[in-house]
């Protein structure tokens, strides 16, 4: 069992013109949206291969191709991790992260990564006793700071086993959202209201769990206190196996794996009714996990992730960072957070920058539609070539209905106290013509990465960004 912390930061700073807008940020939940993906993930292909007369259609998704069966569970295809045991520590949410990221990568790989090289070599400055989200647990991911292989020795200098390209955030996810992206992708991190993880309300304990059943259901309206993962379900499971079965509405539950040890419930899993009042109010899933390989190098200023948000009043704005390249390499791929759904992007290089006025002369070098709040990567099919020293920027316009501050940005807050801002040089604008620095002039970083791979000096030509 573990004690939380309950926080939540409200404010708004009318900053030169910008809108600074922190997240409601929980450290018992998972808040911050996290990462997405815009390829194909192999599952659904898989799908589309089994049926190659198939024709999609323009609009189909993984989501909408996929017929998924009354039952699943990843405790019948080789896809469990090791279960692992927290301890007395409140850190679920970095247990349920790595165990996310594990299924995603089972069957074909098998990974135990370390909970304590997450914990101990993260960028938050944070007391590991006071809870934590799954949104740090992310920032490190990206970051390229983990994760780490156990057994991990304690090394500041441990090498990284993958690299974390997209996981999709969902917010008050449907059942059916949450059965699609367990059967697509893998395990679905997902928030919960536990009685057993609070001793203040042990004793209504028999109220919500049936122990014989392994079963729990949660019909009050307290905050979520602990994250699991959920890792199957079955639709014809019966409400009478809840000790609460004469309340509920329906049938049916989800198989979760929780970080207790094999003693608690089933080898570590137990079901949770669909009805379950505090589930899943905010999951993420890993979408897009690639070798280590893919990339030589990361340009970032986020070190944090995305800890809040900000715009001009408009669903619509412009943002940007500027790097200084550290060795001959290609420019292919850039990162960026989204806040919503529904979002549509434009990524712009600036191969020569020379300060603000540079960034309105941009290349565009990519553009599409993302469906999902989360982190993205976008590939660039190009040659874009960075000489050692060249200073260049990437400039990234985003519109998000809905959404008055669509831009995500690290900041300092009292609770997050690690968030550093003279290691870079970010842009805000609302119009792609005049930008506000946001380091010297809002207090905050653009969360915008830059990835290249490594290029023979001789190949690097002083020329414009070409698709050539």
């Amino acid at each position: 069992m573990f004690h939380r912390r309950f926080y939540i930061i409200m404010t708004v700073l009318l900053l030169a013109a910008v809108l600074i807008c922190s997240t409601g940020y929980s450290r018992n939940e998972t808040v911050v949206r996290g990462y997405s993906s815009v390829s194909i993930s192999d599952k659904w292909q898989k799908l589309i291969d089994d049926d190659p007369g198939r024709v999609l259609l323009r609009d189909e998704t993984p989501e909408t191709v996929v017929e998924l069966p009354v039952r699943f569970s990843f405790m019948e295809n080789g896809r469990i991790p090791e279960v692992l045991d927290q301890g007395s520590s409140g850190t679920c949410w970095a247990y349920a992260a790595l165990t996310a990221l594990e299924t995603s990568l089972l069957p074909e790989e098998a990974h135990t990564f370390s909970r304590a090289h997450l914990l101990q070599m993260n960028s938050f400055d944070t007391d590991e006793e006071l809870g934590g989200e799954s949104s740090m647990a992310l920032a490190y991911l990206l970051a390229w700071q983990g994760p780490v292989e156990e057994p991990w020795n304690g090394s500041d200098s441990a090498r990284i086993a993958k690299h974390v390209k997209g996981a999709v955030v969902m917010e008050d996810p449907s059942t059916e959202e949450i059965k699609k992206a367990v059967y697509l992708y893998g395990g679905v991190e997902a928030s919960v209201y536990l009685v057993m993880s609070d001793s203040d309300h042990l004793i209504e304990v028999d109220h919500y769990y049936n122990v014989e059943e392994k079963a729990y259901c949660y019909t009050g309206d307290r905050r979520v206190n602990h994250d699991v993962v959920i890792i199957g379900w079955d639709d014809e499971y019966s409400r009478n196996n809840f000790v609460n079965g004469d309340m509920l509405y329906e049938d049916g539950a989800f198989l979760c794996l929780n970080s207790w040890g094999e003693e608690f419930g089933e080898n570590g899993t137990f079901w949770i009714s669909y009805c379950d009042a505090a589930l899943a109010s905010r999951g993420m899933y890993f979408s897009d996990v690639e070798s280590r390989s893919n990339y030589d190098h990361i340009y970032q200023t986020d070190l944090c992730g995305a800890t809040a948000n900000a715009g001009y009043g408009s669903e619509t704005a412009y943002f940007a960072n500027a790097y200084t390249a550290q060795s001959h390499e290609t420019l292919a791929a850039v990162g960026f957070y989204t806040l919503g759904k529904n979002s549509t992007y434009e990524v712009y290089g600036v191969q020569e920058f020379r300060g603000a006025a540079s960034l309105e002369n941009r290349v565009l070098l990519a553009s599409g539609a993302l469906p999902d709040a989360g982190y993205f990567t976008i590939p660039l099919d190009g040659y874009y070539p960075l000489a050692e020293g060249d200073t260049f920027a990437v400039v990234v316009r985003l519109s998000t209905p809905g959404l008055s501050c669509p831009v995500a940005v690290e900041k300092a807050t009292k609770d997050i106290p690690g968030v550093v801002t003279d290691d870079g040089e970010g842009y805000l604008s609302n119009d792609g013509i005049y930008f506000r620095n946001t380091e010297n002039q809002s207090g905050c970083n653009i969360c915008l990465k830059v990835y290249t791979r490594d290029q023979e000096a001789a190949n690097i030509r002083k020329s414009r960004y070409s698709k050539n």
